[in-house]
């Protein structure tokens, strides 16, 4: 059975992080940039204005761009528009994946991406899918093997070069 048909001729390269759009828009986030750069820096991208953004970091007394309580209230918004937060932590050879729920959408972009990974030498990387009511372990080579399920893909990722090449959803 042919798992899906890539459509991206573009390998996701290997980062520290990454955000994964609702429409399959996927952002490598490099060096020592923070996933709330990136919002900072495009907005609209992620369906914020900056005013939008400065208020909610003002109502919690932080500095815009500090990783509070703000910080934390846009990326659980993102999450529930079906946003994907991906992090990478090195030392211990794991991701996060905080995604809100996993639909055939989601489920295909993770495969998606966990297919990259292993062609980035990560196959036996774990990854713990951080959902709002529970965590989900597995590896990178499990994600491959459709642990998740094993349905035809409908939903395929975009590589982006940055945060300005994502469609704004203003």
């Amino acid at each position: 059975m042919v798992r899906y048909k890539r459509k991206f001729y573009e390998s996701i390269p290997k980062a520290p992080a990454y955000w994964i759009n609702p429409s399959g828009h996927i952002l490598p986030i490099f060096d020592d940039e923070k996933h709330i750069d990136q919002i900072i820096a495009k907005p609209e991208a992620f369906g914020f204005d900056i005013d939008e953004i400065k208020m909610l970091y003002d109502a919690e007394g932080e500095i815009i761009g500090s990783e509070g309580k703000a910080r934390e209230k846009i990326i659980k918004e993102l999450l529930r528009k079906g946003w994907i937060r991906i992090r990478y932590f090195s030392r211990q050879d794991y991701f996060t994946l905080n995604v809100n729920r996993l639909n055939t959408k989601e489920k295909n972009y993770i495969y998606e991406w966990a297919k990259s990974m292993e062609e980035n030498n990560l196959t036996h990387s774990q990854v713990k899918i951080d959902l709002p009511n529970k965590v989900l372990v597995y590896s990178i080579k499990q994600l491959i093997q459709d642990v998740l399920f094993n349905e035809n893909c409908e939903f395929h990722l975009i590589v982006v070069k940055d945060v300005f090449d994502l469609p704004s959803i203003l």
